[in-house]
């Protein structure tokens, strides 16, 4: 029939053509047998399949609906045909965010497939399959995991393990074992559906496409970003070839293989790839979409750490304004861009104004979260920063302190971020010339340096350096000499540690450099 011709060339990826066909016959029937005839219904169902197919979801929920109306006015609310009808509009409506609805359809539907055709019949499977689905996506993986479990058994035993209905249900299950953070067993799975698929319904077929994808997810949370990408890459092609460039789901590869590139540190090929997902969702869901400021987002990392650093300003500016416009100025998200936007402005010598915003995060972080929550400090600090570089000396060893005694309390003298603070604070002391407070602070951290990371440790031997240096400058030269001496031979120990020989060979240098100088210094010339 046309509609089957129509479905096979949607099948094939020629979309174009089986919507000519789909639309065709549409008319045809509706003309000849009227617009609520079953004929009709069947070809209204095939066109909305396909909208879906090309992600035209809002003409596909339209048809579906009209499917479900005219099947459950004219049969009645158990038909089959109906409970098809209600499944099919409920995965659309989860696709399009309508999770509360989509939920009331699926449980109509598995209550009346349970109750007519049993627990084990394929459209009874499906439907608590699809039950599953919305509890994964509503964050109840726990809940949904049992669900596909038992699907997937009763399809392995029923249909066989090389059914597509059956690797659907591998992939459904590797989803959620995901989620819940088995990422070994996820693996496993994916790699299954991906082998059974490609045998099974070919190498560019959609589910096997999805697939893919899928186990590049898994692959990139392992950390192995290079196999990631290459997934993702595959994945693309064939979407790219079967579906189109501005498809939702070649658009969604697109983004995560740009995502894999990020984390192999290949900026150049995630940057054309990260613009054009940012141009195609803003089209698609809006410039203040979460979606397309979540990209745009990490577009932004990606130009900073490539070292673009104006276009990763006017990126960031762009989230800042949509954020602060629909969010507030102090919600969590838009403090967040707000201090992303300072530290961007702060890379870039562009003090002045990063101040004023930095101002801001701080006093709104103060009255929502307390003077004594790690980001209000991280900011404090930061804040700090800038004021000194400003030649804000005094605002600034008023906020050093601040964040000095904040650490101590919550982390404890000793921890690291305690240590850096009391650098910050005593190297601060000592370019305002206060060399006897800034001895006071270093001697502190070198002590603190010594307890935690050990007398041979890199941290450690850099805060003997630091005190010799200001020790040198005071003129206490007998003292500066055998902290030199003590930090070379630190340094040239570390030399026999592969992983910081390079580190260690350049730090021993500079050492040596500073005990000749000494020596010199010491000689008179």
């Amino acid at each position: 029939s046309a509609d089957d011709l129509a479905g096979l060339l949607r099948e094939r990826g020629n979309l174009l053509e089986a919507e000519k066909l789909y639309k065709a016959t549409l008319r045809s029937r509706e003309s000849l047998f009227g617009v609520d005839h079953g004929e009709s219904l069947r070809t209204v169902n095939g066109l909305a399949l396909l909208f879906k197919a090309k992600g035209q979801f809002e003409e596909a929920e339209l048809l579906y609906r009209r499917a479900l109306r005219c099947t459950e006015r004219t049969l009645g609310s158990f038909h089959p045909q109906v409970l098809t009808n209600m499944s099919n509009l409920g995965v659309l409506l989860q696709e399009l965010g309508k999770l509360d609805e989509a939920g009331q359809l699926y449980d109509k539907v598995l209550d009346a497939r349970e109750k007519v055709l049993g627990p084990d019949h394929a459209d009874t499977l499906r439907a608590v399959s699809n039950a599953a689905c919305l509890l994964q996506e509503r964050g109840r993986e726990a809940d949904a995991e049992p669900l596909l479990r038992r699907v997937l058994k009763s399809r392995e035993i029923t249909l066989g393990e090389a059914h597509p209905d059956t690797l659907t249900s591998v992939n459904n299950l590797a989803c959620v074992v995901k989620a819940l953070g088995r990422a070994d067993e996820a693996e496993a799975l994916f790699r299954r559906a991906v082998a059974g698929r490609r045998a099974t319904l070919g190498a560019e077929h959609r589910d096997t496409l999805a697939a893919a994808s899928n186990l590049g997810c898994v692959l990139l949370a392992k950390g192995d970003a290079e196999a990631a990408a290459a997934c993702y890459q595959e994945a693309m092609e064939g979407f790219v070839a079967t579906l189109g460039d501005t498809h939702p789901d070649t658009v969604d590869c697109m983004y995560n293989r740009a995502r894999a590139l990020s984390a192999q540190e290949d900026y150049i090929g995630a940057d054309p790839l990260f613009c054009k997902v940012v141009l195609w969702r803003e089209r698609r869901y809006g410039e203040d979409s979460p979606k397309t400021l979540s990209s745009v987002i990490e577009f932004a990392c990606v130009r900073e750490k490539a070292g673009q650093l104006e276009q990763a300003e006017l990126l960031w500016r762009y989230v800042h304004t949509r954020l602060v416009n629909s969010l507030g100025s102090t919600h969590p998200e838009a403090l967040a861009c707000t201090s992303n936007l300072a530290q961007i402005l702060e890379m870039q010598g562009k003090t002045k104004e990063a101040e004023p915003l930095y101002q801001s995060v701080l006093e709104a972080q103060k009255s929502a979260l307390g003077p004594w929550h790690l980001d209000t400090i991280t900011t404090a600090n930061s804040l700090a920063t800038v004021l000194e570089s400003r030649g804000k000396l005094e605002e600034a060893e008023s906020l050093y302190r601040t964040v000095l005694e904040a650490l101590e309390y919550t982390r404890g003298p000793d921890d690291p971020e305690t240590l850096g603070s009391m650098y910050n604070l005593g190297a601060l002391l000592q370019s305002a010339g206060r060399l006897d407070e800034a001895e006071a602070i270093f001697r502190r951290e070198l002590a603190g340096c010594e307890v935690t990371h050990g007398t041979g440790h890199e941290n450690t031997l850099g805060s003997v350096r630091n005190l010799a240096q200001l020790l040198q400058k005071r003129g206490k030269r007998e003292e500066a000499e055998l902290l030199f001496r003590r930090e070379l031979a630190g340094w040239e120990a570390l030399i026999e540690d592969p992983e910081a020989r390079e580190r260690a060979m350049e730090a021993a240098q500079r050492s040596e450099g500073n005990l000749r100088n000494l020596l010199r210094e010491a000689r008179g010339g």
